[in-house]
């Protein structure tokens, strides 16, 4: 029984991180991070938002994807 709720939980955190990936990578930035004048869009338009040329929102909707299967 605690097994399962334990699994339960990380499942919820997970569907949880994919959808906050998806927000980020479908929403304009402006709408997402609430403004331009705050850290959140500072960092998704900054050197940081991309590895390897792909963005860290499109990597986060992929892995947590694969991961909630």
């Amino acid at each position: 029984m605690k097994q399962k709720l334990k699994y339960s939980i990380i499942l919820t955190i997970f569907i949880l991180s994919f959808l906050s990936s998806i927000v980020l990578s479908f929403v304009p930035i402006e709408q997402a991070c609430g403004g331009i004048n705050n850290g959140c869009y500072q960092v998704q338009t900054s050197n940081y938002e991309s590895t390897l040329g792909i963005k860290n929102s499109t990597i986060g909707l992929i892995a947590f994807a694969a991961i909630s299967l």
